[in-house]
Parts: structure tokens; sequence; C-alpha cells
């Protein structure tokens, strides 16, 4: 445990924010703690190291009944604030951004053929980090795409609004609207949009409220629904976990609610069992990096 320590300071000292130097040092942490031998690196997801994980920890079933802090609607000041810019760097490193980009590149493919402008509602848009990368994303590609991002909490939806204000030039600020709203109740009419989004949102809904969650977003999409979120693996948790815990300034309600949000996360048949039961048409389940499931009907 000494050795530990002194390596986590050692770290720690050099406050690095590449991505990739954490990964590398959470994964021989844990090799470290559990004593194994050779180099485990969980950039690359080896199977020796699933294994291991399946070992450790059992995550056969969800974990519905754990409430993550930023569930508490009245969240809000610098805890909040920190949680979401850590979620802001967990889209853009760990395969959040990615994973949308790539779901939506046929839809935008499309639309830039036909020159035709895009339609997008985000449910618990948090920060607002995806919407501001989707429109400069879409502007890139020729495509002026607008965006309705809506968040129960009022708190949150302050924080993307000041923040979106900060970051985006006018022209494009101008493409998203940030609302407050309820996203098993959408204030919209049937068809209002293109496409529905929800990243890393589905997993805050049991069984019940996610298929309700899929079915308004389907009835409100006219091109299809993307949701893109965690996979529930052990690995996945201990990656997080080790990667909250090792990463400078990670806020104390992203640390808590991280492998929380693992632990209650969705695997592919459930998934599934979740479209057929919203009644999804040409649903298709799909695993992209880092341990996330993409469920699309674009």
């Amino acid at each position: 445990m000494h050795n530990l320590l002194q390596y986590h300071l050692i770290f720690t000292k050099e406050r690095t924010d590449d991505p990739r130097a954490l990964v590398r040092w959470a994964s021989d942490l844990l090799r470290r703690a559990a004593g194994l031998k050779g180099h485990v690196d969980l950039l690359f997801f080896p199977s020796a190291l699933v294994t291991w994980a399946d070992h450790i920890i059992s995550l056969d079933e969800r974990a519905p009944r754990h409430q993550e802090q930023m569930d508490d609607l009245g969240a809000g000041g610098a805890a909040l604030d920190g949680a979401l810019a850590d979620l802001r760097w967990a889209n853009r490193w760990l395969g959040g951004w990615a994973s949308v980009r790539q779901a939506l590149r046929p839809l935008v493919k499309a639309s830039r053929a036909a020159r035709a402008a895009l339609r997008l509602v985000d449910l618990g848009t948090g920060g607002a980090d995806l919407p501001a990368r989707l429109v400069r994303w879409a502007d890139g590609q020729g495509v002026p795409l607008k965006v309705v991002a809506l968040d129960a909490n009022p708190h949150a939806v302050a924080f993307a609004r000041a923040w979106l204000d900060r970051r985006l030039p006018p022209y494009l600020r101008a493409r998203i609207e940030v609302r407050e709203g309820d996203a098993l109740d959408l204030a919209f009419e049937e068809g209002a949009f293109d496409v529905a989004l929800a990243a890393l949102f589905l997993h805050h809904f049991d069984a019940a409220g996610a298929a309700r969650l899929l079915g308004e977003m389907d009835r409100v999409a006219t091109r299809g629904l993307v949701v893109s979120d965690l996979h529930r693996h052990p690995a996945a948790y201990l990656g997080v976990k080790a990667l909250a815990k090792a990463r400078p300034g990670t806020s104390a309600m992203f640390a808590h609610d991280a492998p929380l949000s693992v632990r209650r996360g969705y695997r592919r048949a459930e998934l599934r069992a979740l479209a057929t039961r919203a009644d999804l048409n040409g649903a298709a389940v799909r695993w992209r990096w880092a341990f996330r499931w993409v469920l699309s009907t674009v």
C-alpha cells in the first residue's frame, strides 16, 4: 500500500491531463493493487483484464435503487458545475462524442446531399457540450443543424446557456435552444424533429421509464433516434472508478456518480428488449469504445 500511495503522489505531482497517460496510470494502479504480473493497459481493454474484472465484481444485475447525486433536480452550485465539466471531459475522451458523431454521420451526409437542414432534440443535455460539438461539426459539413437541448434541472439549464454563450460564436449559438422540460412527457408535436438523442441518460431510468423515454423519442423524431450509454461491465466500473480518483481536480459528484452510472447501465440484450417494448422499428445496438452501447434507428 505504501508503494501504491507513493506511486499516486508521483503521478499527481505531474498533474497531467493527458487522457492516455491517465488511462495507462489507472490500469497500472489496478495491476499493482491486484498483484498481477505483466503490463495491463485499460486503453485497449484486453481480454485478460476483462476476465480478471469479472472475478473481482459481479454486475449481473442493475443497481436501479441507487440514486446518483445528479438525479436530484435541486442539485446546483459549484458541485453540479464541476460534475458537468467532468462530463464534458468524459464525452471528449471516453467515447461519448465519437459514438454520437458516428451514429449521426449517415444522416448528416444525406442532409448535405439534399442541401437540407436538420432538427435535433437532445434529452438530458446536462452542460450541452454535445449540442455544441454537433452544431460545429454539422456546420463544417455544410449542414445547418438546429438543436433543442432539454434538461429537467433548472441549474443545469442555466449552466448550459451561460457556457454556450461563452463557447460558441453568435451564429452557432443561435442554433441551440436550451429548455427546461420532462423527457418522459415531451412538450413537442409528433415528428417535430428529424432525430432525437439521449447520451448518458437512459441509465437514469428503470426499464419501464427507459421504454417510455424511447417511445417519446420515437414519437417526436421522423428519421430516427440515437442512444449512447454505458455498458454495465466490471472492467468499465473499475476503470472509471480508478480514473475518477486519478484525474486531478475531479469533482466529488462525478467521482460518486460515474461508477454508479456503470452499475445502472444496460447490456445489449436488455437494450434490445427495451427497443422491442417501445415498438422501435429497425433498432440496432452496437458496441463502441470505451464500453458504450449505441442504440440507433437512424
